[in-house]
């Protein structure tokens, strides 16, 4: 859809450009009467609101045409790629995420995990948000979830660059906080 919207709104952009350039260069083409520029330019004063709301509207789609071309997809839509013998390779960072995520059942301890991939030419940095049992070493525990997740990604997935893994531990369960 965006490259649809990217076409069109560019498109469009490009028409307005040129004939607005072909129409100013006949008007003012050598040997052409000053009374044809004057009649332009007295026709946009008299018509002021037009050609501001005009102005706008060509503005907005400008933002249009940069915005289907460099808007930020969201972490959900981005994906890894990567060289292989046999030609690249994509994944996307939602299925790294739950490949992350079924490793933390291999972890007695761990509650929940909510991992999260943020691409980076080519390498990837892993954060994943943890939540442990109490009585958990969470020392040993984070240095083996780091080890394993990093294993895991190089091995079974292909993964060539794995940068940062990053454990932030977010809450104990089965812990009473007194208000």
């Amino acid at each position: 859809m965006k490259r649809i919207v990217h076409f069109l709104s560019g498109l469009t952009i490009l028409a307005l450009n040129l004939g607005t350039a072909v129409y100013t260069i006949l008007l003012t083409a050598p040997g052409r009467a000053q009374t044809d520029w004057k009649k332009l330019v007295n026709g946009l004063e008299a018509q002021r609101w037009p050609v501001f709301a005009g102005a706008i509207l060509f503005f907005l789609l400008w933002l249009l045409f940069f915005w289907s071309r460099y808007a930020i997809r969201s972490h959900r839509e981005r994906f890894l790629t990567f060289d292989t013998e046999q030609g690249p390779v994509s994944i996307s960072t939602l299925a790294i995420a739950d490949f992350v995520a079924r490793l933390a059942m291999e972890f007695p301890s761990v509650v929940r995990i909510d991992p999260r991939v943020i691409p980076r030419h080519k390498m990837i940095d892993v954060l994943l948000n943890v939540r442990v049992k109490s009585g958990t070493q969470v020392n040993e525990m984070c240095q083996l979830l780091q080890q394993r997740v990093r294993q895991s990604l190089i091995d079974e997935m292909g993964i060539p660059d794995v940068n940062d893994i990053i454990v932030n531990i977010d809450g104990l369960a089965g812990e009473h906080r007194v208000r």
